[in-house]
């Protein structure tokens, strides 16, 4: 049996749940909150983002995708130049 880094773990374990927070940001943005948490509920427990978060190589980019569009549309609302900037470097 083979034997499992526990600090990856924890890695993929925290970008799973930072995928599912920055969920709920992009739809409060775009939607209104209770959108946001509807959405966030149905992929907490959908069967493909439990078994995608659980590879190391699968969610780090469904995270940064997430920040990346969360921030483009937060600068195009508000008009600030800074999340155009973060939006960029999370992509």
């Amino acid at each position: 049996m083979a034997t499992v880094c526990p600090v990856s773990t924890l890695a993929r374990g925290l970008f799973r749940v930072a995928s599912l927070a920055e969920l709920y940001l992009l739809g409060r943005e775009l939607f209104g909150w209770r959108a946001a948490l509807f959405a966030t509920m149905l992929a907490a427990g959908d069967v493909m983002h439990l078994h995608f978060s659980r590879i190391a190589g699968y969610v780090e980019p469904v995270a940064c995708t997430v920040w990346s569009q969360y921030f483009l549309v937060r600068g195009l609302r508000r008009g600030p130049l800074w999340p155009f900037a973060a939006a960029g470097y999370a992509f």
